[in-house]
């Protein structure tokens, strides 16, 4: 049972690691959209 519970807790950390890196790759796209090609 122990193994369960640890599984899912790191299960839930990389979840919450890929959206937070899915939000941060998102908002540097749209920074870099707004830009000029070129610059």
């Amino acid at each position: 049972m122990e193994i369960c519970y640890i599984e899912a807790g790191v299960l839930e950390r990389m979840l919450a690691c890929v959206e937070s890196l899915s939000a941060h790759v998102d908002r540097l796209y749209e920074r870099n959209r707004c830009k000029e090609p070129g610059e």
